[in-house]
């Protein structure tokens, strides 16, 4: 298949032709404003697995679509998804079997129509504290997640980093990092080097790590104007980051940096997008990045003003 397939995160699913470069669009697909989709993934049969949320009764939603964007069945009651909250990943297992992880830590394996559960594994590493997913990747048959977590007074918290192996389901390590700030970014690289970033409110920390979860380095970088949203090893080895900076007052610009894989800075970029208004302030950001084949970067960003303390996109 010659294409790529991007998601929002509302209501509408996108194909796109890569050889236009994203200036074509084959389909747009629109559906319930109440469905909220927050991971999408490819079948063995060029269908498109969905995952999110049903908004109305915060039930877990996983829907499929063909590849011509027609809904072919949707799951949205607790006897199909578990009801354990947004479904934010989601995998066809070689046996056809559906593999979901839900925001609230709990992986599900499905039939392949995604109606009857056959596992549920809770993949919380305590019970004591309110925990959630954060980042998921797949990896060489392995899944790597990260979650985050807290009492309710918030005096204590942490994070977690584990890894699973896809075909017994069972956790090859996990770690915990006590009093430690949330694992929002988190990539992969090709010798299974982990490379993470903690997103702290005055600074971010950039670490890497072997592949059985232990620290190699950790570096701080950033400043507390500064705040990153996605993360990844491109193709020729090095790191990029992408977020926001405050460059005034009332201005927040979109930030590109890249990175050496020794966590040392090579250069940063900062784009500004100005927005005519009658009031308040503007802004904008780097959301998400992909590299392409050819070396490439495709970015999604939002641009929006401040008013009276809201935000509008």
């Amino acid at each position: 298949m010659k294409s790529y397939h991007f998601l929002t995160f509302l209501a509408m699913l996108f194909l796109a032709n890569p050889e236009s470069k994203g200036q074509t669009v084959d389909w747009i697909k629109q559906f319930d404003v109440r469905t909220w989709g927050e991971s999408v993934s490819m079948t063995k049969e060029e269908n498109f697995l969905l995952g999110g949320d049903f908004s109305d009764d915060n039930k877990s939603m996983i829907s499929l679509f063909n590849k011509d964007g027609n809904k072919l069945w949707e799951r949205k009651d607790c006897d199909s998804c578990g009801g354990y909250g947004s479904i934010i990943f989601t995998k066809e297992l070689e046996n056809g079997s559906l593999l979901l992880i839900s925001r609230a830590s709990e992986l599900i394996v499905t039939d392949p129509t995604g109606f009857y559960i056959d596992t549920i594994i809770h993949l919380r590493a305590t019970t004591e504290y309110y925990e959630d997913i954060d980042k998921v990747i797949y990896f060489n048959n392995q899944l790597f997640f990260t979650t985050s977590y807290s009492n309710a007074s918030g005096t204590y918290w942490g994070s977690t980093l584990s890894r699973i192996n896809i075909t017994d389901l069972k956790f090859t390590w996990r770690q915990i990092f006590k009093q430690s700030s949330r694992i929002a970014l988190m990539d992969i690289a090709p010798d299974s080097t982990i490379i993470i970033c903690q997103r702290d409110p005055y600074i971010s920390k950039l670490s890497k790590l072997n592949s059985f979860g232990k620290i190699v380095w950790g570096k701080n970088i950033g400043s507390e104007k500064t705040l990153y949203y996605d993360l990844i090893i491109t193709s020729d080895q090095s790191l990029i980051l992408i977020g926001v900076i405050q460059v005034g007052e009332k201005k927040e610009n979109s930030l590109l940096s890249k990175f050496n894989m020794e966590g040392d800075s090579l250069w940063e970029k900062i784009y500004s997008y100005t927005i005519q208004r009658k009031s308040g302030w503007d802004f904008n950001d780097f959301w998400r990045i992909k590299e392409t084949n050819e070396g490439d970067f495709v970015l999604v960003g939002r641009i929006g003003i401040v008013v009276g303390g809201f935000r509008s996109f």
